[in-house]
């Protein structure tokens, strides 16, 4: 639930279409322009048929709702939205937070919760997992981190002039001699090659997944999304 509303809300920070979203749900349009973040998660529970509103303070910016499926009511503190930051408490505790900024050119979200913290977008740095080898010259540029309920999970990529073959070769091998599972898939789609490489280890919980694919920029863009336990 707090999955759903965060991604129309962050979509309003980053974006800047919650107002949209909101008309179409029918609700108040003086809401929707004076707390339009607020007026966003209501046109989510407006729109999903396992939410319901329990309570709301629209001059507090508060939004109480229920999961009809499991009972669980989250509360939305909204009002600060529009700075970057909304608060959530679930069945009556504090379970996190969700930080967002957005300008014309990059956004970035966090979310904090008792469980860990997850970031997306500009700015995100992390530490690649040891048994993930770094390719040589490689300029790691992070697309998500995540660090929640004992897992490490993360997603990088950067840009390179190398052959694919010669990328796959290199992390195939790397991945192998930690003990993976490894696989490697080559396709053509419009005349261009794209590479795949799976990687896994049910043991260690280990799941690495490289895909690399041509660039007009740069050559070739390589993408590494993987997790692990920790």
């Amino acid at each position: 639930m707090i999955g759903v509303i965060i991604f129309v809300v962050g979509g309003y920070l980053a974006y800047n279409k919650a107002k949209s979203v909101a008309k179409e749900a029918g609700l108040d349009s003086d809401l929707i322009q004076k707390k339009p973040a607020l007026a966003a998660a209501k046109a989510v529970v407006a729109l999903n048929p396992d939410l319901e509103v329990v309570s709301t303070d629209d001059e507090k910016g508060l939004l109480t709702v229920r999961d009809k499926k499991t009972g669980d009511t989250v509360t939305i503190t909204a009002d600060d939205a529009n700075k970057g930051k909304i608060s959530f408490k679930k069945n009556g505790k504090d379970v996190g937070s969700v930080d967002m900024h957005a300008d014309k050119n990059s956004a970035s979200l966090e979310f904090k919760s008792d469980q860990g913290t997850t970031k997306f977008g500009a700015g995100v740095t992390d530490t690649v997992p040891g048994w993930i080898s770094t390719y040589p010259g490689a300029s790691n540029q992070w697309d998500f981190a995540g660090h929640v309920t004992g897992l490490h999970t993360g997603s990088f990529h950067f840009m390179t002039s190398d052959d694919q073959d010669k990328i796959s070769a290199f992390y195939a091998d790397a991945l192998a001699r930690r003990g993976l599972r490894v696989g490697t898939t080559v396709s053509t789609s419009n005349g261009d090659k794209n590479t795949l490489v799976t990687a896994e280890d049910d043991a260690t919980g280990r799941n690495c997944l490289v895909t690399i694919t041509p660039d007009k920029d740069s050559g070739v863009r390589v993408q590494v999304v993987f997790k692990s336990k920790e």
